[in-house]
């Protein structure tokens, strides 16, 4: 049976920070402790670069996991990285969870705003200068369906490209459009 919309999207907003040292995760922290650890798995399209951590346990971000996610999403044109905000690690999770998929494509993470703006149609504040946005494909899944249903799982920005085999999601304010 698949699992219900909404479930994975509580997980996520239950985790209040990413922690380097263990401490107290908020309000929630004994029932952060009985989540399951994340594991992630995910390709980037660029590079060809692969990215595998358990990313969270015990109700904290593994800073380390951050990181080395950050630096596979990097602006590879640029050859430069930002921490990426961990809950698009969370999104990828919820990815994977919801439609049984061990290789996520990312085609565009962290970009500096040189990049951003030598790319036709970027928007000039990108979530991506930011680190808070990534481009990704499901290969030999409709990625105009998964743009379709993350509408309902994320709050933020949702971009569906009809034809261009991407779907853009972010974490900035919420936002819905057809590129």
């Amino acid at each position: 049976m698949p699992p219900a919309r909404g479930d994975g999207v509580r997980a996520i907003y239950q985790r209040r920070q990413l922690h380097t040292d263990g401490r107290r995760a908020g309000r929630n922290h004994k029932r952060l402790l009985t989540t399951p650890p994340k594991a992630l798995l995910s390709q980037i399209a660029t590079g060809g670069e692969t990215h595998t951590s358990r990313y969270f346990w015990d109700g904290v971000y593994s800073m380390d996991a951050a990181q080395r996610f950050s630096w596979t999403c990097r602006d590879f044109r640029a050859n430069e990285s930002k921490l990426i905000d961990p809950r698009l690690m969370d999104l990828l999770f919820v990815l994977h969870w919801r439609y049984c998929r061990d290789e996520i494509k990312i085609f565009s993470g962290y970009r500096t705003p040189q990049t951003n703006a030598q790319l036709e149609g970027a928007a000039l504040n990108s979530q991506h200068i930011q680190a808070k946005a990534l481009d990704i494909h499901l290969p030999n899944i409709d990625n105009d369906a998964v743009a379709v249903d993350f509408r309902t799982i994320v709050y933020g920005g949702v971009g569906m490209y009809p034809g261009r085999d991407f779907t853009h999601i972010d974490l900035g304010s919420l936002r819905r459009w057809v590129g």
